[in-house]
């Protein structure tokens, strides 16, 4: 007998953009300091006391004329951002002032990525004097990437930083100097989930089982749960389904044992820190509209058959679609006697379509 295959209830989740909390972290000081040649002079000196704000300060000299110092390349911020984030945004906030003058200022102000300081985009503002007592100047903010594409594995390792130069842009004369305090960052980032549900979904096969499809992106996932409720208030465990691993995948589960009436299912995830979320629930039907009717259902030896027109076959299969009996020429009410059957699931069809699960217990 052919299956007769209906598509019932699909709720289709799309969800392309999660909006989370966003955190940042620090003020982070740095650990290491040193000179980096960028075509102009002079260097700093110290480099050790840009770590605090203490008045204690690393210094460039004799600035006399008109032009820019070394970079102070600082790294070693000891971030510890998690894994499973995207990274927002970069705010590094520099104490600095000037001696002699105020004719010195910024000239370049740049992150340092995997140690290389990334020229492509440098904050300084020019043509403003430091002041001669320290202030701080913040550049960037929860939601400047800076130009840059940046991993927490990148801002977690050693060599992630800020590059810092001063420069003189009028007067030349006397020599000045340019100081710098203390310099931080603060990173911002939003926590990814590890699955994002694309579709869920689910149709019966009616002789057969019922069928869910999920798709999902998925990263760090270890598995997911099927679960099934009666009423979509208590759910309980179907099935657990070993993640494929990273990366957009589609996933079934057959339920054998969905019987007459409505169901609920759900997918939860679980990722491989122990943390969980669940899909939307999906709501299955296998009620046909106009069919036979079936009572008392479950049953335990007779039942009582009705909706049936004079000249329907009928058939009763059991669970593989194998006939196990056929009738005709019936009332459209009567009573069919199945005792002998062994205990399980099947179905009463009729050659007009007509259908409805019964249970022997």
């Amino acid at each position: 007998m052919k299956n007769l295959k209906l598509i019932i209830i699909a709720i289709i989740l799309f969800q392309a953009n999660y909006s989370f909390a966003q955190i940042c972290v620090g003020p982070n000081s740095s650990t290491v300091e040193a000179n980096e040649a960028n075509g102009g002079t002079p260097t700093w000196s110290t480099l050790v006391n840009a770590v605090s704000s203490n008045d204690v300060r690393d210094v460039t000299s004799n600035l006399s004329s008109i032009g820019f110092s070394q970079r102070l390349k600082l790294t070693g911020f000891g971030f510890t951002i998690p894994t499973n984030t995207v990274i927002t945004g970069v705010i590094v906030n520099v104490e600095r002032s000037v001696s002699g003058g105020s004719v010195i200022g910024d000239n370049e102000i740049m992150l340092v990525k995997g140690g290389v300081t990334q020229t492509a985009t440098n904050k300084a503002v020019t043509g403003v004097a430091w002041p001669t007592t320290d202030a701080v100047a913040t550049y960037g903010t929860s939601t400047d990437m800076w130009g840059n594409t940046l991993t927490a594995a990148e801002i977690n390792a050693t060599d992630f930083g800020v590059a810092i130069s001063a420069a003189r842009f009028s007067n030349p004369g006397a020599p000045q100097s340019a100081r710098i305090d203390f310099v931080s960052i603060t990173v911002c980032y939003t926590v990814s989930l590890p699955v994002q549900w694309l579709n869920v979904s689910g149709n019966i096969i009616y002789e057969k089982h019922a069928e869910i499809n999920f798709k999902v992106n998925e990263s760090a996932v270890e598995k997911y749960v099927v679960e099934k409720s009666n009423n979509g208030n208590k759910f309980v465990e179907l099935s657990i389904i070993k993640s494929i691993g990273n990366g957009e995948n589609n996933y079934q589960f057959n339920d054998n044992e969905f019987i007459e009436g409505d169901r609920y299912y759900r997918i939860k995830q679980i990722d491989v820190n122990g943390s969980y979320n669940y899909s939307s629930t999906i709501k299955l039907s296998n009620s046909l509209t106009g069919g036979l009717v079936v009572y008392p259902n479950p049953i335990k030896d007779v039942v009582t058959v009705s909706g049936v027109n004079l000249n329907d076959k009928i058939y009763l299969t059991d669970i593989s679609g194998r006939i196990i009996l056929q009738l005709q020429n019936k009332p459209s009410t009567f009573l069919l006697d199945l005792s002998k059957l062994n205990a399980g699931i099947y179905f009463l069809n009729t050659n007009k379509g007509k259908s409805k699960i019964l249970i022997k217990i």
